[in-house]
């Protein structure tokens, strides 16, 4: 009995191996119909891949680290372009230039080779190149004033506001005949050009990157222009004069003296000129030396900080030249040269001011000379209205341009 139970075992143990053996002798037949037996062997693929923008072209740039690696092959514009390189073995990165490529974006497909001809996986990525459209969205940044001073010609420029505007470049003349160039920052309003020689054109043209990482540089179209050059005068050389009819004298408790106003102090409101309240009605006068010969151009006149279009800041008034005045103050050696009036941007009434007022006070305000007036040395102030109800006048600062005959 228990022989018989041990065949049946062995029969049954013999059908299942049988069974199992041609079970898989056919899935295994099934798999070789489609799947080759042989190893498949990549090359290092292109890593870190990134694209460089510029003018019309683009810089492709990967890193390799697979030592066989020798050659790639680029696709772009749906695979109708292509381009293949190679390069030495043992190459740990790669830089390539496409050119003449339209102002578009693109998609860039990679495919790596080794020396035994295995090929890399693709590897994809986009960028732009730019052109002409990009050009039409730039220009050049805008001159706010200039003032020149000890044969230097200060460039005050608007501030730059695009984000893709890098520096501005000016070339000018120097006093010897060189031409200089002056890089000027973005993140910089005011530029110096030392030893200009005046009467000579200056030339600038503002530099813009598309991105960040580009690598070309866009440039507007290079500007001229050949300014008037007037000089801001020097302080340090204006004297006080005291003709017998002039009308001012100094607050004697401030100490509110005629020069005071030849300062950059523009906070402090006592730190000004400031004639004695009720000594004299208006007109008011005064007189002082420019310490040198000049054509007037142009002045500007601080408000008193923290009194602004009030309290005896200059409103209307005239301006004389001289350079013989007349001992006993008389007016037949003095010739007008000009009427000026003070302006209140928002024309709201005494004692209101805005923003817009503010600002424009606080920049000095401009009065302009007519040009070609012949040079003087000695200038006469005469005060025919001021802001508010008072007597007196109050400057907090001003300053002169003029042009000095050689």
């Amino acid at each position: 009995m228990k022989r018989n139970i041990a065949l049946n075992y062995k029969h049954l143990l013999l059908s299942v191996v049988m069974v199992l053996t041609y079970a898989c002798t056919k899935q295994d037949h099934f798999y070789k119909e489609f799947v080759d037996d042989r190893v498949q062997h990549y090359a290092g693929k292109a890593d870190s891949l990134r694209v460089f923008p510029g003018d019309n072209r683009v810089m492709l740039k990967w890193y390799l680290f697979d030592p066989l690696v020798n050659a790639a092959s680029i696709h772009w514009n749906n695979k109708r372009d292509s381009m293949f390189v190679e390069h030495a073995t043992g190459t740990d990165s790669v830089e390539l230039i496409i050119s003449n490529l339209p102002e578009t974006t693109h998609t860039f497909t990679i495919v790596t080779r080794d020396r035994n001809g295995n090929k890399s996986i693709p590897v994809t990525i986009s960028g732009s190149s730019y052109g002409s459209n990009f050009r039409k969205t730039i220009s050049n940044r805008m001159i706010r004033d200039m003032v020149y001073q000890n044969k230097k010609l200060s460039v005050k420029w608007q501030p730059e506001l695009s984000e893709t505007a890098l520096f501005t470049e000016v070339a000018f003349s120097d006093t010897n005949g060189n031409r200089e160039t002056v890089i000027m920052p973005v993140d910089e309003n005011d530029c110096v050009l030392p030893a200009y020689k005046g009467g000579s054109s200056i030339e600038y043209r503002t530099a813009f990157v598309p991105e960040k990482n580009a690598i070309d540089t866009f440039y507007t179209e290079v500007a001229a222009i050949t300014p008037e050059v007037y000089e801001l005068l020097d302080w340090s050389k204006f004297r006080e004069v005291r003709l017998p009819t002039d009308t001012y004298q100094e607050h004697a408790s401030l100490k509110t003296s005629m020069p005071k106003m030849w300062n950059d102090d523009i906070t402090s409101s006592s730190n000004l000129f400031l004639t004695v309240p009720n000594l004299s009605p208006i007109p008011q006068w005064f007189t002082f030396d420019l310490g040198v010969t000049a054509s007037i151009s142009h002045m500007k006149i601080w408000h008193r900080a923290g009194w602004y279009y009030d309290l005896g800041n200059l409103k209307r008034f005239e301006v004389y030249g001289s350079n013989e005045p007349n001992p006993d103050g008389s007016w037949e050696s003095w010739t007008l040269l000009g009427t000026f009036q003070s302006t209140k941007p928002s024309g709201l009434p005494l004692g209101q001011t805005s923003q817009l007022d503010l600002d424009y006070i606080l920049a000095g305000e401009e009065f302009v000379f007519e040009k070609n007036l012949p040079p003087f040395r000695y200038l006469r102030v005469k005060t025919l209205e001021v802001w508010g109800t008072v007597k007196y006048v109050c400057i907090q600062k001003m300053q002169i341009w003029a042009n000095i005959p050689n």
